[in-house]
C-alpha cells in the first residue's frame, strides 16, 4: 500500500487540484490518501469534506511537522511506501506506478527521489538539483557520490518501514528546514538512496503559503537555523562517523549559500543577520566544519569562495596576478569609462587607491559606487564591487594601458595591463552584431 500524506494550511485555491491529481495518478494503485488540515480558517476543510476517498485529520494550526507526524501516525500496518505532498503541488501520473517499479527491483534501498520541476509565474524550470538525473545513475552513494545531495521533502518516497520506531520524525520546533533535517539524519544512517529517473514532482512556487519565499521573513530562518539545523547534521555525523563526513558538509554549505546569493537579497531581512555579529560568529564556527577542498569544488563566483575563505582565516592573495578589469559604461566622445575590477580583487582593503598609469604620472580614479547586490555588501569590503570614473586621454583611448591598485593597508601594488579601451568596446560590438546576424 502507498501512503500518501498531504498537510493543508488554508489551501482553498489549490487543494482540489492536488488532490484530483494524486487520485487520477492513483487509479490502479492500493493507496491512503491523508489529509492533514492545520488550522485552515478559509474554505480548505469545506472543500476537504467533498472527498469521501481520503482520511481527513483537523489539527490546531500546529505548524507543517506536526501535521506531518500526524500523518505518519495515522498510517495503515499494511503501508509500504510514503510519499509527502504540499498542498498546492502534483505531480505526474507515473509517479506511484514508476516508485512501486524501483523499490520492486531494488528491494534493499529505503528512500527513493524524483526529479522537481519547479513551477512559478505560469513557467516551468528545472530545480537546481536535478544535476543528479543527468546520467544513468539509479543508487546514489553518500560517500562516493557526495555532492548529491538532496533536501527538499517534494518527490521522495520512503519505505514505510523507516517511521515505525521514530516517535515524531519531523522536529516540531522547526518552521523552516524541518524536511532537509529529517532526510539527510535518515540518510546519515541508511548511507545510500535511489534516484527515480521517468517521474517527475510538480512544485508550485505561486502558492503564497510557499516557506521558500516566506520563510526569510521569520527570525528563526537565520541564527536559530544554523543551530539547530546545519550544527545538528554535524553533530550526528560526528557522532556515527567520528567527523563531518563529505556529503553533509555540501548539504550544509550549499544551503548556506543561499544567505548570500544575490536572486535571494530581496528576500532577506538584513537586520536579522547583522544583529550583535551572531550570524557572522556562527558561520565562522559552521566553516570550521567545512575543508578548503569542498569550497574548491564549489560552482560558484569567486568572490562568494574568496567570503568562504575568509571565514576559515584563509587568505587567496595569489589570485591577485588574475585580477581584470571590466568595462561597463564607455562614452566615445566624452572619452569617460566606468569600470571594476573581476573578482579575483575581492580581499583588497576598500579603500584602496586606483590609478591610471599616463607616462610618467599616475592619473586618479574617482570612485563611483559600491555595487549592493548581496549581502557581501554588509559582509566584507568585497573590493570588486567597487565602481570607478576615469576620463581618458586619446592615447589612453587607443593604447594598451597600466591599472594600478594600491593598497595601503595590506601594503600591496597591483599592476593590471588591459588591452585598448577602443579595441575591447570595438570588439564588443562587433560580437553582439555578429550574433544578431546569424539569427
Amino acid at each position: 500500500m502507498f501512503s500518501i500524506i498531504i498537510t493543508a494550511h488554508n489551501s482553498e485555491k489549490y487543494i482540489q487540484e492536488t488532490l484530483d491529481n494524486i487520485l487520477n495518478a492513483t487509479k490502479n494503485i492500493k493507496k491512503e490518501i491523508i489529509v492533514v488540515d492545520d488550522g485552515s480558517n478559509d474554505n480548505t476543510l469545506f472543500l476537504l469534506k467533498n472527498y469521501r476517498n481520503i482520511k481527513l485529520i483537523c489539527q490546531n494550526n500546529m505548524g507543517v511537522s506536526a501535521a506531518r507526524n500526524k500523518g505518519l501516525k495515522n498510517i495503515s500496518e499494511q503501508s509500504q511506501l510514503i510519499t509527502f505532498i504540499d498542498d498546492s503541488d502534483w505531480v505526474s501520473n507515473n509517479f506511484f506506478s514508476e516508485s512501486i517499479t524501483f523499490f520492486l527491483k531494488y528491494k534493499n534501498i529505503q528512500i527513493a527521489i524524483s526529479p522537481i520541476t519547479i513551477f512559478e509565474n505560469k513557467n516551468e524550470r528545472e530545480h537546481f538539483l536535478n544535476y543528479r538525473f543527468n546520467d544513468y545513475k539509479e543508487i546514489v552513494n553518500i560517500f562516493s557520490d557526495y555532492n548529491y545531495i538532496h533536501f527538499h521533502i517534494g518527490g521522495v518516497i520512503f519505505k514505510s518501514e523507516l517511521f515505525r520506531f521514530i516517535d515524531k520524525p519531523f522536529d516540531e520546533n522547526l518552521s523552516f528546514w524541518e524536511d532537509a533535517k529529517l532526510i539527510n539524519n535518515l540518510l546519515l544512517h541508511t548511507q545510500k538512496y535511489g534516484l527515480v529517473h521517468n517521474s517527475r514532482y510538480y512544485y508550485n512556487r505561486d502558492d503564497y503559503n510557499s516557506l521558500s519565499k516566506s520563510s526569510w521573513k521569520d527570525e528563526e530562518r537565520y541564527n536559530y537555523h544554523i543551530i539547530n539545523n546545519f550544527f545538528s547534521l554535524i553533530n550526528e555525523s560526528s557522532k556515527i562517523y567520528g567527523k563531518v563526513i563529505k556529503y553533509i558538509q555540501y548539504v550544509v554549505i550549499i544551503h548556506y549559500l543561499q544567505f548570500l546569493l544575490s536572486h535571494n537579497f530581496k528576500f532577506i531581512n538584513i537586520d536579522y543577520m547583522l544583529k550583535e555579529q551572531i550570524f557572522l560568529n556562527l558561520s565562522q564556527k559552521l566553516l570550521s566544519y567545512i575543508d578548503i577542498e569542498t569550497i574548491d569544488e564549489l560552482n560558484i563566483e569567486k568572490r562568494y569562495k574568496y567570503f568562504l575563505y575568509n571565514l576559515k582565516n584563509v587568505r587567496n592573495d595569489n589570485e591577485l596576478e588574475n585580477i581584470k578589469v571590466y568595462i561597463h559604461k564607455f562614452n566615445f566622445l566624452k572619452r569617460t569609462i566606468i569600470f571594476s575590477f573581476s573578482e579575483e580583487s575581492f580581499n583588497l582593503n576598500n579603500d584602496s587607491k586606483v590609478y591610471i598609469k599616463s607616462k610618467k604620472t599616475y592619473k586618479d580614479a574617482k570612485f563611483v559606487k559600491k555595487e549592493k547586490k548581496d549581502m557581501l555588501y554588509f559582509f566584507s569590503d568585497d573590493f570588486s564591487g567597487n565602481f570607478y570614473f576615469l576620463k581618458l586621454s586619446l592615447k589612453e583611448l587607443f593604447c594598451k594601458n597600466l591599472f594600478i591598485i594600491k593598497d595601503y593597508k595590506n601594503n600591496k601594488v597591483i599592476n593590471i595591463f588591459s588591452n585598448s579601451v577602443f579595441k575591447r568596446v570595438f570588439k564588443r560590438v562587433f560580437k553582439r552584431v555578429f550574433n544578431r546576424m546569424k539569427f
